[in-house]
């Protein structure tokens, strides 16, 4: 299937920058697309009925029929439709294997009716859950090639190829006057999402929400009291980590509890949380484990190696303990990632580089991945050691899709996921890994390598989210009947 993208015309002319252009249509929408202040000239056409050639901009570009393109010719260009009969085109194209996953913009009327106007497909594959009246709606990040933005992303992703349709609306700051174009802009996405979902519509959400969205609770409130109901997944809890608990967060995870009819949090011990601070028991459901999607459906096999990976966010502000790490001087640590300042005289630590959250897992080298966080190396604490207790952290999902065993805190709330699936080492205290690490043979760790390789091809397939999917539609089934 083509994979539509909806945004704005500006930000059509950002995103194509310098990417080969294939416009569908060789007619009156193409000398229209000519003359918009966001044109630009493609390397091919594509039309069922023309063929040869014809001159756009001043430049001879060729005319082709579909069928005669290979998808090594296309594969790293851009397409945007210049039809009338852009639902025609998509179906069309969406039947051809060389066209699978191909970037596609429908400029008309999308680039001018708003980003949340969003094309709906009527087929989708045997594969897909069954959603004609399923919807997500997705914060959209000015910026989304940031690890910060990798998990929701993930999780929008994979709702969207199961055919849930998806409804974007932009984030502003609190300084920003009420006559502001991206004022005005969220109106009109929250407007037209408003208008778009039917009463028996199931929404599903992500939570938290960090930044302001003009009308966001007045349009949820007004869904939910036409008998929209709303599946909402939880990334991370103000609550319980603590860091950011402020008076937005208590007001923005209370209107979550009172809005949400099924909740879908990251495990056991945070479930219990959750009940404690009053949520109801028959809402909440587990993820499990935050699904990881990488280039490629398999991790690569590791060799042998008793070597330490860190990867995530380095900021020695955040986790202390990264410039400590040379007190631990018979261990070779490896890190990847953002913000790291940590102390250049240690000679048993490697910093690489900051990679893309996609391409990271695969590039990895052999060894343990570490899940780690605060101000010591003798246990976890401090607001991110804390947090462990209760949370899925994403780094250990990136671990696991690289096909690495882990190193995880015996209180961690996900040390028994690790221990069940035999995925690697549990330790209180990071003073236990030279010893520990000495005493595991090659047998033994190609054996945890194994266990990870086999959960981390689930990450990069989704199927953790879409096992939730299916229990929140199950249980939302449940709750309408009263059961």
């Amino acid at each position: 299937m083509l994979k539509i993208i909806q945004c704005s015309a500006e930000e059509f002319s950002y995103r194509i920058n310098d990417r080969k252009l294939i416009c569908f249509g060789a007619g009156r929408y193409l000398d229209r697309f000519e003359h918009e202040p966001f044109f630009i000239c493609p390397e091919l056409i594509i039309d069922n009925n023309q063929m040869g050639y014809r001159t756009v901009s001043g430049r001879i570009i060729p005319i082709v029929h579909p069928d005669s393109l290979h998808r090594e010719e296309i594969e790293k260009s851009v397409l945007i439709i210049t039809v009338a009969g852009y639902r025609e085109v998509v179906e069309q194209l969406d039947s051809m294997n060389q066209f699978d996953g191909l970037e596609c913009y429908i400029p008309y009327p999308f680039f001018f009716h708003g980003d949340a106007t969003q094309f709906h497909r009527h087929v989708f594959n045997n594969n897909a859950l069954r959603w004609s009246k399923h919807f997500q709606i997705r914060e959209r990040h000015i910026e989304s090639y940031h690890a910060g933005s990798k998990a929701p992303d993930d999780i929008s992703e994979i709702m969207s190829d199961s055919g849930i349709v998806s409804l974007e609306v932009h984030s502003c700051g609190d300084e920003l006057s009420e006559d502001h174009w991206a004022i005005k802009r969220m109106n009109m996405e929250w407007n037209n999402i408003e208008g778009m979902i039917p009463a028996d519509g199931i929404v599903f959400l992500q939570h938290p929400i960090y930044q302001r969205q003009v009308r966001r609770y007045e349009t949820l409130k007004k869904l939910k009291n036409k008998g929209v109901r709303f599946v909402v997944f939880v990334h991370d809890y103000e609550r319980l980590r603590g860091e950011s608990y402020n008076d937005y967060m208590i007001r923005e995870e209370d209107f979550i509890q009172d809005l949400a009819d099924v909740i879908i949090i990251h495990n056991e011990r945070m479930r219990e949380m959750f009940i404690h601070y009053g949520y109801c028991e028959n809402y909440l459901i587990c993820l499990g484990m935050f699904d990881y999607l990488s280039e490629g459906k398999k991790p690569v096999q590791h060799c042998y190696s008793k070597d330490v990976i860190i990867a995530g966010n380095l900021s020695v502000q955040k986790n202390p303990h990264l410039d400590m790490l040379q007190r631990l001087d018979s261990l070779l640590f490896h890190l990847y990632g953002p913000n790291y300042s940590g102390n250049s005289d240690a000679t048993n630590v490697v910093y690489h580089s900051t990679e893309t959250p996609e391409v990271l897992p695969n590039i990895l080298p052999d060894g343990f991945g570490l899940v780690w966080g605060g101000d010591s190396l003798d246990t976890c604490s401090g607001y991110a050691g804390e947090y462990l207790r209760y949370n899925n952290p994403h780094k250990l999902s990136l671990y696991l899709a690289a096909g690495l065993p882990v190193i995880v805190w015996d209180e961690a709330a996900v040390a028994a996921f690790v221990k069940e699936q035999k995925l690697g080492l549990i330790v209180h205290s990071l003073y236990e890994l030279p010893e520990l690490l000495d005493s595991i043979s090659e047998e033994q760790y190609l054996k945890y390598a194994e266990s990870a390789r086999e959960v981390g091809i689930q990450l990069r397939n989704g199927e953790y989210t879409i096992k939730a999917i299916r229990e929140a539609e199950k249980r939302l089934e449940v709750l309408k009947h009263g059961n």
